[in-house]
């Protein structure tokens, strides 16, 4: 039985470290540098449960951050290609969608937002993106085979691309 409580007490614990953390937004938890392996219950071998645990509460808040880019890249393209249809042209800056947007939604995974940036030579004359995990503009450089990869570890140094669309390379 004291076993059984001292296990209960540990997951509360973690729990307790845990439930703060899915109100902050991923670049606030990336300032922080918390990761699962920050978490010395996640290597515990006293509690098994917890190495299992741990690790799903981030890639639940992994899956929450990308939910929310997209929600936040969709909105701002229809209100980008609302004005584009009224005017004939992208707008000039993200600013310059006012009463279509009145509040830009926020990149989670940005302080700044999201990127915008017209180009001529883009099929509809911009591109829309985001910073990815890492927080950096990397300037419009994707991985060329997966662009999901800029919101996970493995793609530091890329962007993530809203639209145009990512397209595979043609070889």
């Amino acid at each position: 039985m004291a076993n059984r409580a001292a296990n209960m007490n540990h997951l509360n614990s973690i729990y307790d470290q845990i439930i703060p953390l899915s109100s902050l937004s991923s670049a606030e938890r990336r300032a922080g540098a918390l990761a699962h392996e920050d978490f010395p219950a996640a290597r515990s071998k006293l509690y098994p449960a917890t190495t299992l645990l741990i690790p799903t509460f981030f890639k639940l808040f992994q899956a929450d951050d990308q939910f929310q880019l997209d929600r936040a890249s969709t909105i701002t393209l229809l209100a980008i290609e609302r004005f584009r249809l009224l005017n004939s042209k992208p707008p000039a800056k993200l600013s310059d969608l006012g009463p279509l947007l009145p509040a830009i939604p926020p990149d989670p995974f940005s302080k700044t937002g999201l990127i915008y940036r017209p180009d001529a030579a883009a099929h509809r004359g911009y591109v829309l993106y985001s910073t990815g995990l890492d927080g950096t503009d990397d300037g419009r450089k994707q991985n060329p085979k997966v662009n999901f990869d800029a919101l996970t570890p493995e793609g530091t140094g890329t962007d993530y691309f809203l639209y145009p669309p990512f397209q595979q390379p043609s070889n």
